[in-house]
């Protein structure tokens, strides 16, 4: 079990190009609906399980990531971020 948190993160796309290549009726049966099912997967889930998988992937604690957000974050919180990485090396 791992946990993804709700944040921007990468996906190694390639990845899931070659396992759609490969299992072309999970990619076609995922996209047949309309709206969110919950027969669907997720392709970022997914991405990140083939990740793991391979051994391609780097886990961390979750303490170990800092987001910042200009939309929601209010000047003093975003000094306190930063100084929470300056701190932190």
């Amino acid at each position: 079990y791992f946990r993804i948190p709700h944040v921007p993160h990468p996906v190694i796309t390639d990845s899931l190009k070659t396992f759609f290549a490969e299992n072309p009726g999970l990619f076609e049966e995922n996209i047949q609906y309309r709206f969110r099912n919950r027969d669907q997967f997720s392709a970022i889930f997914l991405a990140n399980y083939l990740e793991i998988s391979r051994q391609n992937a780097v886990l961390r604690d979750a303490e170990d990531a800092l987001m910042l957000n200009g939309e929601i974050d209010f000047l003093p919180l975003i000094n306190l971020k930063l100084k929470k990485i300056k701190d932190d090396r």
